[in-house]
């Protein structure tokens, strides 16, 4: 009996074009895992807020100094130290403590006269000493009146007073918590407006910024002793700030 055998022509392209379906149907699950989604990065607002705390004055620094002018170098630094030992003796008397003086200058200079006929070259009449030291007052209460002291124990030079407080630090921990404060209420207000919610705080950088207010200022001058006027002083108060930029993230 003689078999006949069947040969079945399509069933390698049938096999081949079902091994192109299946890598076909692999492409877009590979190249999704290779590129996922990128999240959208968050929305943000920047709130820039400027706050101020006044204060009470609590110490004021002044200057005061001695300057004086003589015919010799050795004779000028001799009266300049005289007056100043006087000066540092009021000011002693006073109640100021020695952590509270600190010697700011001294300074020893020829002096001529520019409009002398010696043949066009200036001429030496003298020298200057002066002397001059930084003091800190916390008896605000008296300041007048020690201004008024140094000016007759010899200073001819006074500047200032510039006031100031002892704890510059807790005054601006008052004026950080109200820029935050204040800012929050702006950031929901700008959310609320673009149909969002505020999130969170991201970041917040601060920028101190100078004290203000009322500060009473003493020009550098001579001084007569002898003035029978007290000096009136007025402390005023003071305008502590700081400003800062606050970044909210924002939610719908």
């Amino acid at each position: 009996m003689k078999i006949t055998k069947i040969k079945m022509p399509m069933a390698k392209p049938f096999m081949a074009g079902l091994f192109a379906c299946t890598l076909l149907l692999n492409v877009p699950f590979a190249t999704a895992q290779e590129h996922p989604a990128r999240p959208m990065p968050p929305q943000t607002l920047e709130i820039s807020v400027q706050e101020t705390v006044s204060a009470a004055p609590e110490l004021a620094q002044v200057g005061a100094g001695v300057t004086i002018t003589a015919p010799t170098a050795a004779e000028a630094m001799q009266q300049n130290a005289k007056q100043m030992t006087a000066v540092y003796e009021t000011l002693k008397k006073a109640g100021i403590a020695d952590k509270d003086m600190q010697t700011s200058g001294i300074n020893l200079s020829p002096q001529y006269n520019y409009n002398s006929s010696n043949e066009g070259q200036p001429q030496l009449i003298g020298y200057q000493a002066s002397n001059n030291v930084n003091v800190i007052v916390h008896d605000l209460a008296n300041l007048g009146k020690t201004l008024d002291a140094l000016v007759s124990s010899g200073a001819n030079q006074i500047n200032g007073p510039t006031f100031d407080v002892k704890d510059r630090e807790a005054h601006l921990d008052a004026a950080r918590a109200k820029a935050v404060e204040n800012a929050r209420k702006r950031a929901d207000i700008y959310a609320k407006a673009a149909g969002l919610k505020v999130k969170r705080i991201v970041s917040i950088s601060e920028q101190p910024a100078n004290a203000g207010g009322p500060v009473p200022m003493m020009r550098a001058m001579a001084m007569d002793g002898a003035a029978a006027a007290k000096t009136p002083v007025a402390a005023g108060s003071l305008d502590i700030s700081l400003s800062a930029l606050i970044r909210f993230e924002l939610a719908e």
